[in-house]
Protein backbone atom coordinates (compact mmCIF):
# COMPACT_ATOMS: atom_id res chain seq x y z
CA UNK A 1 0.00 0.00 0.00
CA UNK A 2 1.33 3.49 -0.80
CA UNK A 3 -0.05 4.65 2.57
CA UNK A 4 1.98 2.12 4.55
CA UNK A 5 4.14 3.78 7.21
CA UNK A 6 2.96 7.22 6.10
CA UNK A 7 1.84 9.68 8.73
CA UNK A 8 -1.88 9.91 9.31
CA UNK A 9 -2.97 12.72 6.99
CA UNK A 10 -6.68 12.90 7.81
CA UNK A 11 -8.82 13.63 10.86
CA UNK A 12 -11.98 11.68 10.13
CA UNK A 13 -12.68 8.38 8.36
CA UNK A 14 -16.18 7.50 7.22
CA UNK A 15 -18.09 6.24 4.21
CA UNK A 16 -20.87 7.25 1.86
CA UNK A 17 -23.01 5.71 -0.88
CA UNK A 18 -21.27 5.73 -4.26
CA UNK A 19 -21.04 3.74 -7.47
CA UNK A 20 -23.69 1.21 -6.55
CA UNK A 21 -22.02 0.54 -3.21
CA UNK A 22 -20.20 2.54 -0.56
CA UNK A 23 -16.89 4.35 -0.64
CA UNK A 24 -14.41 5.14 2.11
CA UNK A 25 -14.15 8.86 2.82
CA UNK A 26 -11.23 10.62 4.48
CA UNK A 27 -12.19 14.07 5.76
CA UNK A 28 -15.28 13.78 3.58
CA UNK A 29 -13.40 13.07 0.36
CA UNK A 30 -13.78 9.72 -1.48
CA UNK A 31 -10.67 7.57 -1.15
CA UNK A 32 -8.97 5.64 -3.91
CA UNK A 33 -7.06 2.37 -4.08
CA UNK A 34 -3.26 2.20 -4.48
CA UNK A 35 -3.80 1.97 -8.26
CA UNK A 36 -5.99 5.05 -8.25
CA UNK A 37 -9.32 3.28 -8.68
CA UNK A 38 -12.44 4.34 -6.77
CA UNK A 39 -12.52 2.42 -3.49
CA UNK A 40 -16.14 1.26 -3.86
CA UNK A 41 -17.19 -1.45 -1.41
CA UNK A 42 -20.04 -3.86 -2.02
CA UNK A 43 -21.89 -3.63 1.30
CA UNK A 44 -22.37 -1.11 4.06
CA UNK A 45 -20.94 -3.56 6.60
CA UNK A 46 -17.76 -3.82 4.57
CA UNK A 47 -17.55 -0.03 4.27
CA UNK A 48 -18.00 0.29 8.03
CA UNK A 49 -15.17 -2.19 8.66
CA UNK A 50 -12.80 -0.41 6.27
CA UNK A 51 -13.64 3.00 7.76
CA UNK A 52 -13.04 1.57 11.24
CA UNK A 53 -9.58 0.35 10.23
CA UNK A 54 -8.69 3.85 9.03
CA UNK A 55 -10.17 5.51 12.09
CA UNK A 56 -8.12 3.23 14.34
CA UNK A 57 -4.79 4.31 12.83
CA UNK A 58 -2.75 6.37 15.26
CA UNK A 59 0.24 8.35 14.05
CA UNK A 60 1.67 6.10 11.34
CA UNK A 61 -0.63 4.22 8.97
CA UNK A 62 0.15 0.53 9.42
CA UNK A 63 -0.87 -1.70 6.51
CA UNK A 64 -0.74 -4.80 8.70
CA UNK A 65 -3.45 -3.28 10.88
CA UNK A 66 -5.78 -2.83 7.89
CA UNK A 67 -6.26 -6.33 6.44
CA UNK A 68 -9.82 -5.73 5.22
CA UNK A 69 -8.75 -2.56 3.43
CA UNK A 70 -5.86 -4.45 1.85
CA UNK A 71 -8.02 -7.31 0.60
CA UNK A 72 -10.69 -4.90 -0.68
CA UNK A 73 -8.08 -2.96 -2.66
CA UNK A 74 -6.65 -6.19 -4.04
CA UNK A 75 -10.10 -7.19 -5.28
CA UNK A 76 -10.46 -3.87 -7.11
CA UNK A 77 -6.89 -3.39 -8.38
CA UNK A 78 -5.82 -6.94 -9.19
CA UNK A 79 -8.75 -9.34 -9.28
CA UNK A 80 -11.37 -7.30 -11.13
CA UNK A 81 -9.27 -6.96 -14.27
CA UNK A 82 -7.05 -9.98 -13.77
CA UNK A 83 -9.45 -12.72 -12.72
CA UNK A 84 -8.05 -15.39 -15.00
CA UNK A 85 -4.50 -15.05 -13.74
CA UNK A 86 -5.69 -15.17 -10.11
CA UNK A 87 -7.88 -18.20 -10.84
CA UNK A 88 -5.04 -20.02 -12.61
CA UNK A 89 -2.61 -19.32 -9.76
CA UNK A 90 -5.08 -20.39 -7.09
CA UNK A 91 -6.24 -23.57 -8.83
CA UNK A 92 -2.62 -24.72 -9.20
CA UNK A 93 -2.53 -25.45 -5.46
CA UNK A 94 -4.96 -28.35 -5.99
CA UNK A 95 -2.37 -30.35 -7.93
CA UNK A 96 -0.07 -30.42 -4.88
CA UNK A 97 -2.58 -29.72 -2.13
CA UNK A 98 -1.17 -29.90 1.38
CA UNK A 99 -3.94 -32.26 2.50
CA UNK A 100 -2.88 -34.89 -0.03
CA UNK A 101 0.65 -35.37 1.29
CA UNK A 102 0.74 -37.46 4.43
CA UNK A 103 3.66 -38.42 6.63
CA UNK A 104 5.21 -41.87 6.32
CA UNK A 105 5.51 -41.89 10.10
CA UNK A 106 5.22 -41.86 13.02
CA UNK A 107 1.80 -43.47 13.33
CA UNK A 108 0.48 -40.86 15.74
CA UNK A 109 1.09 -38.07 13.24
CA UNK A 110 -0.46 -40.14 10.46
CA UNK A 111 -3.58 -40.60 12.57
CA UNK A 112 -3.79 -36.87 13.23
CA UNK A 113 -3.51 -36.11 9.53
CA UNK A 114 -6.12 -38.70 8.61
CA UNK A 115 -8.52 -37.41 11.26
CA UNK A 116 -8.23 -33.73 10.33
CA UNK A 117 -7.39 -33.73 6.64
CA UNK A 118 -9.39 -36.57 5.15
CA UNK A 119 -12.79 -35.12 6.16
CA UNK A 120 -11.89 -31.95 4.25
CA UNK A 121 -11.01 -33.95 1.15
CA UNK A 122 -14.25 -35.89 1.55
CA UNK A 123 -16.18 -32.63 1.86
CA UNK A 124 -14.68 -31.37 -1.40
CA UNK A 125 -15.60 -34.64 -3.05
CA UNK A 126 -19.20 -34.36 -1.91
CA UNK A 127 -19.51 -30.62 -2.50
CA UNK A 128 -17.86 -30.30 -5.89
CA UNK A 129 -17.56 -33.90 -7.11
CA UNK A 130 -13.79 -33.43 -6.96
CA UNK A 131 -12.03 -36.28 -5.19
CA UNK A 132 -8.31 -35.74 -4.70
CA UNK A 133 -6.05 -38.70 -3.96
CA UNK A 134 -3.76 -38.72 -0.93
CA UNK A 135 -0.31 -40.27 -0.74
CA UNK A 136 2.50 -40.75 1.77
CA UNK A 137 5.81 -39.00 1.38
CA UNK A 138 6.78 -36.21 -0.98
CA UNK A 139 6.70 -38.04 -4.32
CA UNK A 140 4.22 -36.11 -6.49
CA UNK A 141 0.72 -37.59 -6.63
CA UNK A 142 -0.96 -37.06 -9.98
CA UNK A 143 -4.52 -35.92 -9.52
CA UNK A 144 -7.51 -36.67 -11.71
CA UNK A 145 -7.95 -34.13 -14.49
CA UNK A 146 -11.70 -34.34 -13.95
CA UNK A 147 -11.29 -33.48 -10.25
CA UNK A 148 -9.01 -30.54 -11.01
CA UNK A 149 -11.44 -29.24 -13.61
CA UNK A 150 -14.33 -29.41 -11.15
CA UNK A 151 -12.30 -27.47 -8.61
CA UNK A 152 -11.51 -24.88 -11.27
CA UNK A 153 -15.22 -24.46 -11.93
CA UNK A 154 -15.81 -23.99 -8.20
CA UNK A 155 -13.21 -21.22 -8.14
CA UNK A 156 -14.53 -19.59 -11.30
CA UNK A 157 -18.01 -19.40 -9.75
CA UNK A 158 -16.83 -16.96 -7.08
CA UNK A 159 -17.26 -13.22 -7.36
CA UNK A 160 -14.27 -10.88 -7.13
CA UNK A 161 -14.34 -10.46 -3.34
CA UNK A 162 -14.89 -14.17 -2.74
CA UNK A 163 -12.04 -14.98 -5.12
CA UNK A 164 -9.79 -12.50 -3.32
CA UNK A 165 -10.55 -14.17 0.01
CA UNK A 166 -9.99 -17.63 -1.45
CA UNK A 167 -6.68 -16.70 -3.08
CA UNK A 168 -5.40 -15.24 0.19
CA UNK A 169 -6.48 -18.21 2.33
CA UNK A 170 -5.18 -20.75 -0.19
CA UNK A 171 -1.76 -19.14 -0.46
CA UNK A 172 -1.50 -18.79 3.32
CA UNK A 173 -2.49 -22.41 4.02
CA UNK A 174 -0.95 -24.14 1.00
CA UNK A 175 -4.27 -25.81 0.33
CA UNK A 176 -7.05 -24.97 -2.12
CA UNK A 177 -9.34 -27.34 -0.22
CA UNK A 178 -8.78 -25.49 3.06
CA UNK A 179 -9.39 -22.21 1.24
CA UNK A 180 -12.63 -23.42 -0.32
CA UNK A 181 -13.86 -24.90 2.95
CA UNK A 182 -13.22 -21.58 4.66
CA UNK A 183 -14.90 -19.46 1.99
CA UNK A 184 -17.94 -21.75 1.95
CA UNK A 185 -18.25 -21.58 5.73
CA UNK A 186 -17.56 -25.29 6.19
CA UNK A 187 -14.75 -24.59 8.67
CA UNK A 188 -13.90 -21.70 10.96
CA UNK A 189 -10.73 -19.60 10.64
CA UNK A 190 -9.38 -21.39 13.73
CA UNK A 191 -10.03 -24.80 12.16
CA UNK A 192 -8.47 -23.69 8.87
CA UNK A 193 -5.30 -22.51 10.61
CA UNK A 194 -5.12 -25.70 12.66
CA UNK A 195 -5.40 -27.86 9.54
CA UNK A 196 -2.75 -25.83 7.72
CA UNK A 197 -0.29 -26.04 10.63
CA UNK A 198 -1.08 -29.56 11.82
CA UNK A 199 2.43 -30.94 11.27
CA UNK A 200 4.17 -28.01 12.92
CA UNK A 201 1.81 -28.02 15.88
CA UNK A 202 2.34 -31.75 16.39
CA UNK A 203 6.10 -31.26 16.33
CA UNK A 204 5.84 -28.45 18.89
CA UNK A 205 3.76 -30.60 21.20
CA UNK A 206 6.38 -33.34 21.03
CA UNK A 207 9.60 -31.36 21.13
CA UNK A 208 8.69 -27.95 22.50
CA UNK A 209 7.53 -24.75 20.90
CA UNK A 210 9.62 -23.11 18.21
CA UNK A 211 9.26 -19.31 18.56
CA UNK A 212 9.61 -18.78 14.81
CA UNK A 213 6.94 -21.36 14.10
CA UNK A 214 4.68 -19.73 16.68
CA UNK A 215 5.09 -16.41 14.85
CA UNK A 216 4.26 -18.05 11.52
CA UNK A 217 1.15 -19.63 13.02
CA UNK A 218 0.00 -16.29 14.42
CA UNK A 219 0.53 -14.62 11.05
CA UNK A 220 -1.35 -17.46 9.34
CA UNK A 221 -4.27 -17.05 11.75
CA UNK A 222 -4.47 -13.35 10.93
CA UNK A 223 -4.42 -13.92 7.17
CA UNK A 224 -7.07 -16.62 7.33
CA UNK A 225 -9.14 -14.58 9.75
CA UNK A 226 -9.08 -11.59 7.41
CA UNK A 227 -10.17 -13.73 4.45
CA UNK A 228 -13.09 -15.13 6.44
CA UNK A 229 -14.03 -11.66 7.69
CA UNK A 230 -14.13 -10.35 4.12
CA UNK A 231 -16.70 -13.00 3.20
CA UNK A 232 -18.82 -12.25 6.26
CA UNK A 233 -18.73 -8.53 5.54
CA UNK A 234 -19.86 -8.88 1.94
CA UNK A 235 -22.97 -10.99 2.42
CA UNK A 236 -22.08 -14.11 4.36
CA UNK A 237 -20.55 -17.44 3.58
CA UNK A 238 -21.56 -18.94 0.24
Amino acid sequence: MPWANAKRFYKDAGYQAAGGGFTLTLDGRPAKTPEGNPLVLATERLAQAVAREWADQDGDIRAEAMPITGLSCTAIDRVKNGRQAIIDHTVKYAATDLLCYRAEGPQELKRHQQAQWQPLLDWAGDKFGARLAATEGIVPQEQSKAALEKLRRAVEALDDLQLTALASATQASGSLIIGLALVHGHITPKEAAAAAQLDETWQNEKWGEDPEQAERLEALKKEIGAAAALIKLTDDFI
